[in-house]
């Protein structure tokens, strides 16, 4: 019997037998990421897998959370939420040529927690060539700052543009909000965002405002961070 009847007869063996041809390849498997939970307003991003199949694979991906998309050659899902709720998402890789492989998890957004944060309204003036620290203490909050805090801020001034006007946070970081801009223009009224979120959020703020010239002065009126 020569060699090409011989394969072709146990090719029809396995037909017969499993329902698919003795050479062909599996259909891609997908890699289960299982439950996801993400932030409303907050970005994620997740890399789906596949083995098997024929590459490359062409990724979709149905039910996803709104704000979130999949990249097409590469499985990546990225995007911010900006609907909470429960998804139940199922992620197809179809191969080169056609078939598919698919699994379904659930995307759970939740809205996102009522941050921490305090103010003061006690007047520290700012007189020139000088620095001043107006302090917030934060308790009872045993967490990390959020990527979007805010620092509110109101300060009374005849010349901002002498100011450099920082937040510093417990461990002493310093992250600055306004730096020597609006020439002679008076006040500032002003709401920052900051990531905060490799900031533990107990502990005293600091507002830290210095005057870099001499003639006009003024005072922090009143400052706020929400976390």
């Amino acid at each position: 019997m020569s060699r090409k009847v011989f394969t072709v007869i146990a090719a029809l063996i396995a037909l017969l037998v499993t329902g698919s041809p003795a050479l062909a390849q599996s259909d891609p498997v997908v890699a289960d990421p299982g439950d996801r939970t993400g932030v409303m307003g907050m970005a994620v991003s997740l890399q789906l897998t596949a083995t098997g199949g024929t590459t490359p694979y062409t990724w979709s991906a149905a039910n996803l959370p709104p704000g979130l998309t999949v990249a097409a050659a590469t499985g990546l899902v990225s995007g911010t939420p900006q609907q909470w709720g429960l998804y139940e998402v199922t992620a197809t890789a179809k191969d080169s040529v056609g078939r598919l492989g698919s699994v379904t998890f659930n995307w759970n957004i939740v809205t996102p927690p009522v941050p921490c944060g305090n103010g003061n309204s006690t007047d520290y003036p700012i007189r020139d060539k000088s620095t001043v620290d107006s302090p917030i203490t934060v308790t009872n909050c045993p967490t990390h700052g959020l990527p979007n805090s805010r620092v509110e801020v109101h300060i009374k001034h005849t010349y901002i543009g002498d100011l450099v006007v920082s937040l510093v946070s417990p461990d002493g970081t310093v992250f600055v909000l306004h730096n020597r801009t609006g020439g002679g223009t008076d006040d500032i009224n002003q709401s920052y965002p900051v990531n905060l979120s490799g900031e533990w959020v107990e502990g005293t703020w600091k507002l830290r405002v210095r005057d870099t010239a001499y003639r006009d002065t003024g005072f922090i009126d009143s400052w706020s961070i929400a976390l």
